[in-house]
């Protein structure tokens, strides 16, 4: 349960660069194991171990965590940075959102897939 809170904040708990390439995965015998996307991002981390060590067990309000193994892995996919962030997608003004919406989707030729996405961004939008 305890990983499970943290990956709701942990942008918050760690900050967006390190957030951006780590995700929580499990807390056992006292040990956090954090997935990691590069081998670059690991080796960083293991300098702010210490760091992160602190922040987990502030959030946490106990000494739950005494170290980190970090593994490299793709990260899921709800924590990758997401297409709608950084693609043709990416998150606007509202007042234009429906708008450009429907120019993106123009170079889909088939007219059912069309209205398939166009549904599936505007449920994701809110729109």
């Amino acid at each position: 349960m305890a990983v499970s809170r943290m990956k709701r904040c942990w942008k918050e708990l760690v900050g967006a660069q390190i957030a951006a390439h780590t995700c929580p995965m499990e807390i056992r015998f006292s040990t956090l194991t954090i997935q990691v996307d590069t081998s670059v991002w690991r080796h960083q981390l293991t300098f702010l171990k210490k760091e992160v060590i602190q922040k987990v067990n502030l959030y946490l309000k106990e000494e739950k965590v005494n170290d980190i193994h970090f593994r490299v892995g793709p990260l899921p996919v709800s924590l990758q940075q997401s297409v709608w962030e950084s693609g043709p997608f990416r998150r606007i003004q509202d007042d234009t959102l429906e708008e450009s919406i429907e120019n993106k989707l123009l170079s889909i030729q088939d007219e059912e897939l069309r209205g398939i996405i166009r549904g599936a961004i505007l449920q994701y939008t809110g729109v």
